[in-house]
Parts: C-alpha cells; sequence; structure tokens
C-alpha cells in the first residue's frame, strides 16, 4: 500500500501488469514516478531510474552545498535537460561558476558528497554533516588566529615605545 492508500499489485518483486484497470493505473504511477526528485539536486542514479538510499540523500545535500558556494544549482533546465546533464557526467566545479573563493578542503567536502559512485561519496548525511563541522571549527580557529594578530599588530607601536624606554633605562 501507497503512502495514499493506492495498492500496488507485485509480481516477483515487480509490479505485475493487465488488463485490469487498477494495475493499469499502477503501471502508469510506475512509469510517473520512475524519476522522482528535484532534478537539478538528483544523483546519477535516481536520474537513470535506479532507486536511491542514503548516499542518493547525501548527493542531494551535496548539491546543495554546491548551490550554497557557487550561487547556481549543479544542473539548470527543465526536467528533461537536467536528466541529461546529469546523465552526460558531473557538474563543473562549483569554484569554475564564478563567484568568491571556495576554501579547497569545503570544495573537496562538496566533490565528495557529489561523487558519482554512491561509493565514493560520504556514508551518511551525518558523515557529511562532521566534515562541514570540522572545517567551520578550522575556520573559526583560523578567525581566531587572525584576531590575535591584529590585536598584536596594533600593540605594535606600545611595544615599541616600551622597549625604547627599557633600552633607554639600560643605557642611563
Amino acid at each position: 500500500v501507497m503512502d495514499w492508500g493506492i495498492a500496488r499489485v507485485i509480481d516477483q518483486g515487480r509490479p505485475a501488469f493487465s488488463d485490469n484497470p487498477i494495475i493499469g493505473i499502477n503501471e502508469a504511477l510506475d512509469r510517473a514516478r520512475s524519476v522522482v526528485g528535484t532534478p537539478s539536486y538528483m544523483p546519477f542514479e535516481q536520474a537513470s531510474g535506479s532507486p536511491g538510499g542514503p548516499r542518493s540523500d547525501v548527493y542531494s545535500l551535496g548539491a546543495t552545498l554546491y548551490h550554497l558556494l557557487s550561487g547556481h544549482p549543479p544542473y539548470s533546465g527543465n526536467q528533461w535537460g537536467t536528466q541529461r546533464q546529469i546523465l552526460a557526467g558531473p557538474p563543473p566545479s562549483p569554484s569554475q561558476r564564478g563567484g568568491p573563493p571556495i576554501p579547497e578542503e569545503l570544495l573537496e567536502t562538496c566533490q565528495m558528497a557529489m561523487a558519482q559512485e554512491p561509493a565514493d561519496r560520504f556514508a551518511s548525511a551525518a558523515a557529511l554533516a562532521e566534515s562541514i563541522t570540522a572545517w567551520l571549527e578550522g575556520a573559526r580557529e583560523q578567525d581566531r588566529a587572525r584576531e590575535i594578530v591584529r590585536q598584536a599588530d596594533e600593540m605594535r607601536p606600545e611595544i615599541d615605545r616600551i622597549t625604547a624606554q627599557v633600552q633607554h633605562l639600560r643605557a642611563e
């Protein structure tokens, strides 16, 4: 029984078709639903009509990250044009789409999440989240280090003044 209450007739794991009008509805539903998802964020396996899985979700999250990084979805156009683009191969790197520079580690995370082969992607959305979190923590550490250097630069004139006073006192 599908989520809206329609029963599907199954024969050896596949829908069984006949002249029965209910089964005809099943066939139409199967054809209409053979490719399900938002085309611009759809992984290769779903675009080719295969069922998705957890790593398909990782791809879609990676495609969302791609959009955030580049300002563009990985693929664009109507449903069928987008599907053909997906089947033709991976999209251009988000860094090739223009916009501000993208940190290499974040770019690698995005590319791994969107790998053509599901086995090459993060094993789960949680693993993808851990990678992004680690990058964010590293970026925060870099920001803190830059702030310390900035503060030290601001203190430089005072340090130079005190150093000069010490040298003067030693000379006396």
